[in-house]
């Protein structure tokens, strides 16, 4: 998944997971946490767009709704970006 902190591994028996959304040893099921992972890097994406196109307000608020579903190194990036504009 690019750039995103993924699981690796089944936390419930530690076998690794690649891709796949149901751990092959236990059965555990990740779809819910994958599809968080997903929509956590398109909004990355999308608020990296936002501001770029120089909108600040709505790239922090989408940051951050992209760092509350799954952890997004880019996400933390564009928030570190604003701060440090504000700070200025």
């Amino acid at each position: 998944m690019g750039s995103m902190t993924q699981m690796e591994r089944c936390p419930a028996c530690h076998a690794r997971l690649g891709q796949a959304e149901v751990c092959s040893r236990c059965g555990t099921d990740f779809s819910i946490s994958r599809r968080a992972e997903r929509q956590a890097q398109a909004l990355s994406r999308l608020a990296v767009h936002q501001l770029v196109q120089g909108k600040t307000q709505q790239a922090a608020a989408t940051a951050g709704a992209a760092s509350g579903l799954a952890d997004s190194p880019l996400a933390r990036a564009v928030t570190q970006m604003l701060t440090c504009r504000r700070g200025m």
